[in-house]
């Protein structure tokens, strides 16, 4: 019998990258043997540029119907058996719940339907190749013990160039490192068909088992953006297996997906650095007590950074954290 899939797209002021994502989404969808994708949501965290409106004409010009429903509705949702193509359903979360939180709302309507084995969480701002799914299924589908797959990731700018396979977790100075990037393309021919050896699976697409998500719980929404993929990795890695098809390639546009356009990203330093720097202290409380000092001492070397950037802002912020006994 074939696995059924349910997909969680996150939309907030990114609808061209979404409507995107959904045009790839298109051409995998009918590649894709090895499982059934009954369900792709977009989630939209109250988008305040008419990504809505711009979404629902997309799906008009498609002539796809489209489903829509407010994520406080959920519990009464009933799904119906009676759809034979797949759901497009657009899921209003009435606020920006962030990337943990938008995605979860998601994640708890796709569950609904207690036929669906696996979730893909994918970012708006990736591209999916037509045997993506197909070559993640023939992995995961292999041993029962996988809860979270990943994919090869590469640049959509420079296609030939891998961004992440996987990653590994410093814990002495909470930071994350990609594994294979930078590496030309071919190399991901001379990798295992699965890659095992990977502190988390980077959160640009991940096909999570149903199985991972009710024994772990949803993603921690105490971060609301970065970390959401380390944390939901570490509190289960004892049972569960992480890892990536590496014959699996979504291309990924890299930062786009926090705030729309890479453009306004750059320009919103002081909000990444906020939540970042935040983050990788309250991460290293709830994981790795012990080394906090170490990490919030490695701390002075951003606000060096900062300082001789001229990001005077951000250097202040940081040397708030540094000192802030619980974020």
């Amino acid at each position: 019998m074939s696995s059924k899939i349910a997909i969680v797209i996150l939309n907030w002021n990114g609808w061209q990258d979404t409507c995107a994502c959904l045009e790839s989404l298109l051409v995998l969808i009918p590649q894709t043997s090895a499982g059934v994708v009954k369900q792709i949501i977009v989630c939209d965290n109250s988008s305040s540029n008419d990504s809505i409106l711009h979404l629902r004409e997309w799906f008009q010009h498609k002539k796809i119907s489209l489903f829509e429903y407010n994520s406080a509705d959920i519990d009464t949702y009933i799904p119906s058996d009676s759809i034979m193509q797949p759901q497009f359903t657009l899921l209003h979360n009435g606020d920006n719940l962030g990337y943990a939180g938008g995605n979860n709302r998601g994640i708890a309507f796709a569950l609904k339907d207690a036929n669906i084995d696996w979730v893909w969480i994918l970012n708006n701002d990736t591209l999916l190749t037509s045997d993506a799914l197909q070559q993640l299924l023939q992995v995961a589908l292999e041993d029962k013990q996988i809860g979270i797959c990943g994919s090869s990731l590469v640049y959509e700018h420079d296609r030939i160039t891998v961004q992440a396979v996987g990653a590994r977790y410093n814990p002495y100075f909470a930071i994350g490192q990609h594994l294979s990037a930078h590496q030309p393309i071919s190399h991901l021919q001379t990798l295992p068909l699965f890659v095992e050896n990977i502190d988390y699976v980077v959160g640009a697409a991940m096909l999570v088992s149903r199985a991972f998500i009710e024994n772990t719980g949803e993603m921690s929404e105490s971060y609301f953006l970065y970390f959401e993929e380390i944390d939901w990795a570490m509190r289960n890695q004892k049972r569960f297996k992480l890892g990536v098809a590496t014959r699996s390639i979504v291309y990924h546009k890299e930062g786009a997906s926090i705030q729309g356009k890479q453009k306004q990203y750059n320009k919103s330093s002081y909000t990444a650095d906020y939540y970042r720097v935040r983050n990788q202290i309250r991460f290293t409380q709830r994981f790795y007590p012990l080394y906090t000092p170490l990490v919030r001492l490695s701390l002075f070397l951003a606000v060096f950074n900062r300082i001789r950037r001229q990001q005077f802002r951000q250097a202040a912020l940081i040397f708030k954290w540094i000192f802030t006994w619980k974020p």
